[in-house]
Parts: C-alpha cells; sequence; structure tokens
C-alpha cells in the first residue's frame, strides 16, 4: 500500500482540525437555568436560537407581526419587535442579542463551555430601610427581620451585615 502524500496528510489534519474546532464552538445554553433543547445554529457570528424557544423559556409572550416578524410582550406591558430570520425553515433569532433586547442576563462562560441566560429579579418600587446595626466589636448580635411587613419584596442584607464577622443569613418562607 502506498504511503499518503503530503497533499493527502495536509487535507487529513485540516479535516482534524475543523473536527476539533466545531466540537469547541459546541457550547450548552441555559435559559433560566434550565438546558434549552431547541434548535441552534451559527449565523452571522453568532448563535440563533428558535424565536418560540426562547419566548417560551423567558415567559414572554410571542405573535406574528403579519409582515415576516415577530413581536413579544413582555410581563410588564411593552412590547418589542425582535430580529428573526428564517433559516432551514425556522424562525431564529441571535441570542444574545435577543435576550439583552427582552431584559435578560446573557453571560458566556468559557470555562464551562456554556452560556446561561436569566431574568434578573423583578424590582421593588421601594426598597425597605437598611437596619443598623452595632460596631463589630459588640457582642452577639440578635436577628434582624429584614422584610416581615413587606414578604415577597427584594431584600439588600448588604448594609445588615457586619465587616470582619461572621455573619450567618437565614432565608424562610411561610407556605
Amino acid at each position: 500500500m502506498p504511503k499518503p502524500n503530503l497533499i493527502q496528510r495536509a487535507s487529513l489534519l485540516t479535516l482534524f482540525a475543523l473536527m476539533c474546532w466545531g466540537s469547541v464552538d459546541a457550547e450548552q445554553i441555559y435559559i433560566r437555568n434550565r438546558p434549552y433543547k431547541g434548535t441552534i445554529k451559527r449565523h452571522t457570528g453568532g448563535l440563533w436560537i428558535e424565536v418560540r424557544g426562547l419566548a417560551d423559556a423567558l415567559g414572554v409572550s410571542l405573535e406574528e407581526d403579519g409582515q415576516g416578524g415577530y413581536r413579544v410582550t413582555r410581563a410588564q406591558g411593552e412590547s418589542l419587535t425582535l430580529t428573526v430570520e428564517t433559516l432551514d425553515g425556522v424562525a431564529m433569532t441571535p441570542l444574545e442579542e435577543s435576550s439583552k433586547a427582552l431584559g435578560a442576563r446573557f453571560v458566556r462562560n468559557k470555562q464551562m463551555d456554556s452560556i446561561d441566560v436569566s431574568l434578573a429579579p423583578a424590582k421593588t418600587s421601594e426598597a425597605p430601610a437598611a437596619a443598623s446595626r452595632p460596631p463589630a466589636e459588640a457582642g452577639p448580635l440578635a436577628p434582624i427581620e429584614l422584610n416581615k411587613k413587606s414578604p415577597g419584596s427584594t431584600v439588600n442584607i448588604a448594609s445588615s451585615l457586619v465587616p470582619g464577622r461572621m455573619n450567618i443569613v437565614e432565608f424562610g418562607a411561610d407556605w
């Protein structure tokens, strides 16, 4: 059997490099802490996913605008039109651009080879008053209840933590 020539070796090396490069880009996508199972495509230098899959995963209302585009309505009543292209018969949208437009946080984790898309918690109109804490030299501290009068509201515990001391934070809920 004849030995492979230089062109054949280079072709095999190129094919191997392309196969490895393709697998490195196979990022796992998580939307709201759940793996995204829909169609994912690379297009125009970015990742594109099914527009319906993104809307469903983020919990936004999606409707066709009658002109080949899609309009989404967020929980706050705001509506916007997403960039959509039909790729292989499927309506796709750029993941990063559309996620950010919908108010989601887009984080690419290169070490984990993953992308996380998550919604920020709803902001409240009133922030609870920060509890005052004694200096670190004081003795044991009594618990502070931060949102007893407004359950379900966002709580900022940073102002209640004591620097230089071990801070134990307990979360509870009455169901």
